[in-house]
């Protein structure tokens, strides 16, 4: 069977178009474009479409907006626009996250706003950022996600299969199978890592799911 080529089709049926037509189906593709590139993170997270089901457009501009900040806050830091993983934090940074309605937090130690140590070069600020003081900072929380990770035997005797960094939450998500050891695992932490406080983790119920033989909690 001869292979058919659709490419030409496509332009004899974009011929017959008029301008309007054109610059509106135009139009369409850039805002999907747009929409695609805004949901993924510079950091290497990404932002699902179900986390904004009902967009309007003030929300998307928030969101727009609330993205360049980002961009601009992590190159304060140092990154180079593709992660953050390798770089180092202000102690008083305490992580950011986006709400329904759009808005940017940017999460600080300090409760006095004129202290933020960040904001003293280059401060990030606009209609759609909020700052917002935390107890805990993001690196605080990162050290004790590694002292977590340096004891993986143990907690995989307690049942933990995952760590995750909550910003909202201010908090290191713990996801075990067995919360009946929530308790000693909380305990384990109280004697066991100097500065712990209970509300630096959130423990919640995991769900059962294969795992390879080398599998090393995230």
């Amino acid at each position: 069977m001869p292979r058919k080529w659709l490419f030409p089709k496509a332009l004899s049926v974009l011929s017959t178009m008029t301008p309007k037509v054109l610059a509106t189906l135009l139009a369409i593709a850039l805002s999907a474009l747009a929409l695609l590139l805004l949901v993924i993170a510079p950091s290497g997270k990404h932002h699902s479409l179900d986390d904004y089901p009902t967009m309007d457009t003030e929300t998307s501009q928030r969101f727009i907006a609330g993205r360049a900040a980002v961009n601009a806050l992590l190159q304060q830091f140092g990154s180079d626009g593709m992660t953050d993983r390798d770089i180092v934090f202000p102690d008083d940074y305490g992580g950011k996250y986006f709400d329904e309605n759009g808005y940017l937090f940017i999460l600080t130690t300090q409760e006095n706003f004129k202290d933020i140590s960040f904001l003293s070069d280059n401060p990030v600020i606009n209609d759609s950022v909020v700052y917002r003081y935390v107890p805990h900072s993001f690196n605080d929380l990162t050290k004790l996600r590694m002292f977590l990770r340096a004891n993986q035997d143990y907690l995989g005797d307690l049942s933990v299969i995952a760590l995750s960094m909550v910003d909202p939450q201010n908090a290191l998500e713990i996801e075990m199978l067995d919360l009946r050891n929530k308790e000693v695992l909380l305990d384990f932490l109280r004697s066991n890592y100097e500065g712990f406080d209970d509300s630096m983790v959130a423990i919640i119920q995991g769900e059962e799911r294969a795992f390879a033989s080398n599998y090393t909690i995230p």
